[in-house]
């Protein structure tokens, strides 16, 4: 459904610029924004890198084991094709 109504997109007029609700947001939005260059060792020694890591390591373990439950059931229903529902919630996951 998602592919199908992508095909209705299009993209704006070139020089298009979207109205802003009010004259903040124009100062807010063309201010610069700051850019960090940091090295993977500077960037290791932060505490947000470590939350980051943390939420991805549970987000990933759960969804093994889900695909893992989902295994087992499919196993047990279609015998024959539990790969197939693997398969498809794996790549849905």
């Amino acid at each position: 459904m998602v592919c199908g109504l992508s095909l209705y997109l299009v993209n704006p007029p070139a020089g298009y610029v979207p109205q802003a609700a009010g004259s903040e947001t124009r100062q807010q939005a063309a201010a610069p924004k700051p850019q960090v260059d940091a090295k993977p060792s500077e960037m290791m020694r932060t505490g947000s890198f470590y939350l980051i890591w943390f939420i991805y390591f549970i987000g990933a373990g759960a969804g093994l084991m889900v695909i893992g439950s989902v295994a087992g059931m499919a196993r047990r229903a279609w015998v024959r094709y539990a790969f197939i529902a693997v398969a498809i919630f794996g790549y849905w996951k």
